[in-house]
């Protein structure tokens, strides 16, 4: 009986642990969809508004981040955001946060509790995650004025701006 549940434990968690990558790297990921326009999706976010990606973009350049709150990657990446959030602002890039399978609720608790002033659009079903690609989070997809996928990552890099061209 003990193994049968050790064996049941490792197969329910093994996919989270797997998908949140342990040592995630910080060079650019190969991703099918770099130089392509990113797919269009519709989404509802944690403030209850339903939102295209094109509405949510604005025309702007922008970082799309896929993550979790289990995520201890994600946590990591999104505080060290959060004071760098002002000077990507003035960059004008716009940053959309993408909660990979939980919920609204969720979600936006846990941007309340980190202090984290953004919205994030729930992805609760994976659909849009599988859209792109995703295979580990956090993902960062790099997208310019037009939409185009130019860059995707694992780190948010300290040139961000070179991502665009």
């Amino acid at each position: 009986m003990f193994i049968r549940l050790c064996v049941m434990m490792l197969l329910l968690c093994a996919p989270q642990a797997a998908f949140a990558m342990a040592n995630l790297p910080s060079q650019e990921v190969a991703n099918v969809l770099v130089g392509k326009p990113a797919p269009e999706f519709k989404l509802g976010n944690t403030a209850g508004v339903t939102q295209t990606l094109t509405q949510a973009r604005d025309g702007k350049r922008s970082v799309m981040i896929f993550w979790a709150t289990w995520c201890p990657n994600c946590r990591e990446e999104l505080d060290a955001l959060k004071g760098r959030l002002d000077q990507i602002k003035k960059d004008g890039v716009l940053i959309l946060l993408v909660n990979a399978g939980e919920t609204k609720e969720e979600a936006s608790s846990y941007l309340k509790r980190q202090k984290i002033p953004l919205e994030s659009l729930v992805d609760d079903d994976n659909t849009v995650s599988g859209q792109y690609s995703v295979v580990g989070i956090p993902t960062l997809i790099f997208m310019d004025e037009k939409g185009v996928i130019r860059a995707v990552e694992h780190r948010f890099p300290a040139d961000y701006n070179s991502k665009f061209n």
